[in-house]
C-alpha cells in the first residue's frame, strides 16, 4: 500500500494524466488544478490527455492546453462569476463554449475565494445522469 502511494504521488508532480498521456500545457498549472480540484471535493481529474472533471457524464471544469481552467456554470451564476472575477468566455476551436467561464489564473492561488465559489459548482446536482450507447 505504501509503495502505491507513494506511486500517486509521483504520478500527481508529474504532467502525465490518468490515461497515461502528458499534458501538452504548463505542468504548474496542472498541479494547480489538480490542488484546486482536491481542495474542493467535487471529483477527481479525469482526462487521457486534457485534465477534466465531471459528474453524472456532464463535465463541469477542465484545463485546457494553454493552462487556463473553465468552469461550467447555470445561467445566473456565471454573470455574477464573470463580473466579480473579472471573467470571460470560454473559447474551444474557435467557438463560445455556452456555460463555461474562465478561471483568472489569481483566482487559483486564492483556496478560500475557491471555496466561496463552491456552490457554482454544484450546478449539474439537477442533471439527469447521461446514458451513453
Amino acid at each position: 500500500m505504501a509503495g502505491a502511494a507513494r506511486g500517486a504521488a509521483v504520478l500527481w508532480q508529474t504532467s502525465t494524466m490518468p490515461g497515461g498521456s502528458a499534458y501538452p500545457g504548463p505542468v504548474e498549472a496542472l498541479e494547480r488544478y489538480r490542488a484546486v480540484v482536491e481542495a474542493s471535493g467535487n471529483g477527481e481529474v479525469k482526462g487521457a490527455k486534457n485534465p477534466y472533471t465531471s459528474r453524472k457524464g456532464h463535465m463541469f471544469s477542465f484545463l485546457d492546453a494553454e493552462g487556463t481552467m473553465a468552469l461550467r456554470f447555470s445561467a445566473e451564476l456565471e454573470a455574477e462569476f464573470r463580473s466579480q472575477y473579472e471573467s470571460g468566455p470560454v473559447l474551444q476551436y474557435g467557438r463560445t463554449m455556452r456555460g463555461y467561464s474562465t478561471v483568472p489564473s489569481e483566482l487559483l492561488d486564492d483556496t478560500e475565494a475557491l471555496r466561496e465559489v463552491r456552490p457554482c459548482l454544484d450546478v449539474d446536482r439537477h442533471l439527469e445522469a447521461q446514458t451513453h450507447k
